[in-house]
């Protein structure tokens, strides 16, 4: 009796110390698992900030595009308004300034838009 109950105890012993043992490699385990899941977690928390940014820039960046292409309809709707509002002597003027290659440029669009009646091809020449 004596000797299974020395038995027993070094057995529950034993089982202690395996206990504790284990606890301590479960411990380190979940300790090592957590540090990962947090740094996991930070990392996640970074990228979606960063993709908040970037989305917010491309936004404002749209928006600036926007902006800058009804500017630039407005100033070509303003070009427009300008070149409908000149008159003859205005354009015989703004021809007389003109370089004498820019001249020709001009006779061959005339010729081909007002007078080209066959609408044939011709060859173009540079000046």
């Amino acid at each position: 009796m004596t000797n299974e109950k020395v038995t027993n105890e070094k057995i529950m012993e034993f089982l202690k110390k395996m206990d504790a043992t284990n606890y301590e490699r479960f411990t380190l385990i979940d300790s090592v698992i957590g540090r990962r899941t947090v740094v996991m977690e930070v990392k996640i928390d970074s990228i979606d900030s960063l993709i908040s940014s970037i989305e917010k820039e491309q936004k404002r960046m749209s928006e600036m595009l926007c902006e800058k292409v009804e500017v630039e309809k407005d100033q070509d709707s303003n070009l427009d308004l300008h070149i409908e509002k000149m008159t003859s002597d205005e354009i015989l003027n703004a021809i007389k300034i003109m370089d004498n290659e820019e001249r020709w440029k001009l006779l061959d669009i005339l010729y081909d838009e007002y007078y080209n009646s066959s609408r044939t091809l011709k060859v173009n020449v540079e000046f």
